[in-house]
């Protein structure tokens, strides 16, 4: 993040009703991404937004959303303002209320970097904490069957050159594909990691194998390359789930990627049988 930037939000922390500006230091090794968290004790989101807009100049477009953390097992809803601009590129702020503030931190990894705490929030940072669970196993298995079904689907519209319906049914695969990476990640480094937001993180936390197979999972909509995408996807979900299977009490479904992955390679021999 920017020092430029960091003055800047210094300077809406002087604000009354900001108590904490803080960011993870994972998520912000982006120049053009930049996320921060903002505690307050009076979420006047209109007021925040104003604030936010007056200190980013020339921005472009504002974009306010919804998400949710635990409290105690329920959704506590919070808002996200988006700021793109030419200066900072995107700015995303995460707005919390004070009343939740313990609760939140429990969601977040502990590399925080507060710009600004005048409530000295920083004691509730829990250190070496085990931030993220692997999946029941009901989870792991609907996440195969849900991969492989989406898998089948696009090949299957492949074969009636449905090439629209392909490409969105390898896409619905791929989120099931990210899934298993994250789950893969989290196993990996002992609960501390994950893939991150939209799986931002993957490039930090995986090797580059599976960073180029997870690339080569995209397809320019072009049969072959959507076949291509869809056997890479394939070889690494398999990799990923077996590597679960073995360190974790989770199943992975041996028998079904192979006889799926035997229907993908005949359809492709007769699809290219007819195309070449």
């Amino acid at each position: 993040m920017e020092n430029k930037l960091i003055e800047k939000l210094k300077y809406l922390g002087l604000k009354d009703y900001i108590k904490s500006i803080f960011m993870v230091e994972s998520d912000n090794k982006s120049a053009y991404f930049n996320y921060v968290y903002i505690i307050v004790d009076d979420p006047k989101i209109f007021q925040i937004e104003n604030d936010l807009i007056n200190l980013i100049e020339k921005s472009v477009l504002v974009n306010r959303s919804k998400d949710h953390f635990l409290v105690y097992g329920k959704k506590q809803n919070f808002t996200k303002i988006k700021i793109f601009s030419e200066e900072f590129n995107l700015l995303e702020v995460s707005i919390i209320s004070d009343e939740f503030k313990e609760e939140f931190f429990k969601n977040l990894s502990n590399d925080i970097n507060f710009i600004i705490d005048k409530e000295n929030y920083s004691s509730f940072v829990i250190k070496n904490y085990k931030l993220f669970d692997l999946p029941k196993p009901y989870e792991y298995e609907f996440c195969i069957r849900e991969f492989f079904s989406n898998i089948l689907e696009s090949s299957y519209a492949i074969k009636e050159r449905d090439l629209m319906t392909a490409n969105f049914k390898l896409q619905n695969a791929r989120e099931e594909l990210i899934k298993m990476a994250n789950w893969y990640i989290i196993d990996k480094y002992n609960g501390t990691k994950s893939a991150g937001k939209d799986g931002d993180h993957l490039k930090y936390t995986v090797t580059k194998e599976i960073k180029d197979f997870i690339l080569r999972s995209f397809s320019s909509g072009e049969v072959f390359d959507l076949y291509e995408g869809i056997f890479n996807c394939c070889s690494i979900f398999r990799n990923m789930g077996l590597y679960l299977d073995k360190h974790e009490e989770l199943n992975y479904l041996k028998k079904e990627d192979v006889e799926i992955i035997k229907i993908l390679r005949k359809q492709y021999k007769e699809t290219d049988s007819i195309l070449r």
